[in-house]
């Protein structure tokens, strides 16, 4: 990809319906203090609320720094996170989704600071709260369980440990072909981009993931996202290379998440006879 000689991060930002988040999210990449210039990307996938307008007023706030890509139709996921990471001309992009939001006014500083001193690490992530929007509490992240402070590929085949609003990676790969046909964007990156290289934790919060009702991924059933999870494990088998074991791993899982498909169709069929 080709990078800005200036501009040493992109902040990459995903959204869609986000009229009562987006600009906790702006405000908190507005806050940061680096050493460095940065660009906030967003990708507005024809938002039907207010969200592009609030886009449009910050936009006219601060021209230089933002790049709104606003589709006129709803072009999808994965679609808007491929033009998005298109439009990312930082050397690292940053990312954050338009409900989520950061809460150190430091983290792209030390998360850069980390990876310009450290060449063997594609990936920097660390610690965040979760926001449950059901309840309006802060919590412990209980979704993601991350113990170490140093991993490799070999730990990312099992799943994806990290937060989305924590993530810097290295802008040094092309997105193939295979990836526009994968129904998640996060993890099948991560594992594209890793191959040799390591991935860092700073175990300190800095960011909020939020979980809600209209979240893309969450207001999904379980067998949606245990199908997609599957379709995505195909996908990354056939087209990343990986040692034997990581690919037992990867197949184990796959035939873990199908026995829950089964169990899932199963119950809701006895269901349907009672």
């Amino acid at each position: 990809m080709n990078h800005s000689q200036k501009t040493l991060v992109s902040i990459a930002v995903l959204t869609y319906n986000h009229q009562n988040y987006i600009e906790q999210a702006l405000d908190s990449f507005l806050m940061q203090k680096t050493e460095f210039d940065f660009e906030i990307i967003v990708g507005d996938d024809a938002s039907t609320d207010n969200t592009s307008s609030i886009l449009m007023s910050y936009k006219e706030r601060f021209p230089k720094l933002f790049n709104l890509n606003l589709h006129s139709k709803n072009i999808g996921m994965m679609p808007n996170f491929i033009s998005t990471l298109k439009s990312c001309k930082g050397k690292y992009i940053a990312f954050c989704e338009g409900d989520d939001y950061w809460t150190d006014i430091k983290k792209l500083q030390k998360q850069i600071d980390f990876l310009e001193k450290n060449e063997d690490y594609a990936i920097c992530f660390h610690d965040c709260k979760i926001f449950n929007q059901a309840n309006n509490k802060l919590e412990e992240d209980n979704i993601t369980k991350s113990e170490k402070d140093i991993y490799t590929k070999s730990d990312l085949v099992t799943g994806n440990f990290m937060q989305t609003p924590s993530i810097v990676i290295r802008n040094n790969f092309t997105i193939p072909d295979w990836f526009k046909k994968s129904p998640i964007g996060d993890w099948p990156l991560y594992l594209h981009l890793i191959d040799d290289f390591k991935i860092k934790k700073i175990n300190e919060v800095m960011a909020v993931y939020r979980v809600h009702q209209e979240s893309v991924w969450s207001s999904k059933t379980d067998l949606y996202r245990l199908k997609k999870t599957v379709k995505v494990i195909n996908i990354v088998l056939k087209n990343i290379k990986f040692n034997t074991l990581d690919k037992e791993k990867l197949n184990s899982t796959k035939r873990g998440l199908k026995r829950s498909i089964r169990k899932i169709k199963w119950s809701w069929f006895r269901s349907l006879k009672k």
